[in-house]
């Protein structure tokens, strides 16, 4: 056990714990022509103390619906005392490509969520019911 003696705040880690999220969509914009879309969702995080969005995962892709379930989750970091935005786009996936910009989009959730406040339901889930 450290004592207050040993304590090096340059070299502590910023308290963290592991968060899950599920991602599922209602009544997104039909823009497949002759079927239903094939939506995927894709999470950016905003860099702290950055303007800057980097994606953190996509969904699967699931074919001929407006109303997805998604199964794949995005487990991150919550760090305790930090903001921490994120983003939720939604995209049609159009072809094969894994260049997001080759798929048409969708929606975006809005307003951008940040971490610290979303409202938890339930001790183990958050609803995000924004797309």
């Amino acid at each position: 056990m450290a004592s207050i003696g040993e304590f090096d705040p340059l070299n502590s880690s910023v308290p963290a714990t592991k968060i899950e999220i599920t991602v599922s969509c209602r009544s997104l914009l039909d823009v497949d022509t002759f079927s239903r879309s094939a939506p995927v969702v894709v999470l950016y995080v905003q860099g702290i103390g950055t303007k800057e969005w980097r994606e953190f995962g996509r969904t699967e892709v699931i074919d001929n619906t407006l109303n997805p379930d998604f199964v794949r989750k995005f487990v991150l970091d919550f760090f305790f005392e930090e903001k921490q935005n994120l983003r939720f786009d939604a995209y049609n996936v159009d072809s094969r490509s894994s260049n997001i910009s080759k798929h048409s989009f969708i929606s975006q959730a809005s307003p951008v969520f940040i971490l610290s406040d979303i409202q938890y339901p339930s001790p183990s889930s958050a609803r995000l019911s924004a797309l």
